[in-house]
């Protein structure tokens, strides 16, 4: 009676194992790829959103149109309901308020895109025609991308 096994049925058994172990490290491998993903994607929508809701929010309180004293595609400068000078603006891929970094995330370029619009929803780059602003924000981390886009209508214009 023979005990052990024989050369041939050794290699077939680690061949096999080998086999299930690279399948199983496979799925294990797509699983931490996606839980990764999914992560940095959660990381990335939640700064962006809030500093793109903090930005909406102050734009609301801008004084009024002549309050707006910057009006560009990347940055704003207004002064608001308090009589604070206040000012946002993409620096490389930070959005930036004032000297404070609300978001180090932003696509560049094109990470904050400002639209001033007048009553009718069209753009204006007149200043006393400007009766809303349009918000377009877009952050990129790795594989990550997330677009917020929103509007602040400006008080006390007709």
């Amino acid at each position: 009676m023979k005990k052990g096994l024989s050369l041939i049925e050794s290699v077939v058994v680690i061949m096999l194992a080998a086999i299930i172990a690279s399948v199983v490290a496979l799925y294990i491998r797509e699983s931490l790829t996606a839980w990764d993903f999914m992560s940095g994607q959660k990381n990335i929508t939640s700064s962006s959103r809030a500093a793109g809701l903090r930005l909406v929010r102050e734009l609301k309180r801008i004084k009024n149109n002549a309050g707006l004293s910057v009006q560009a595609s990347t940055e704003v400068e207004f002064t608001d309901i308090d009589d604070k000078t206040i000012n946002f603006r993409q620096d490389g891929t930070r959005l930036m308020r004032n000297q404070d970094v609300l978001s180090d995330k932003l696509s560049s370029p094109g990470g904050l895109l400002l639209t001033y619009l007048d009553k009718a929803g069209a753009a204006t780059s007149d200043q006393k025609q400007v009766k809303t602003i349009r918000v377009r924000i877009t952050a990129i981390n790795g594989q990550n991308k997330f677009v917020m886009e929103s509007a602040a209508r400006l008080r006390n214009t007709d």
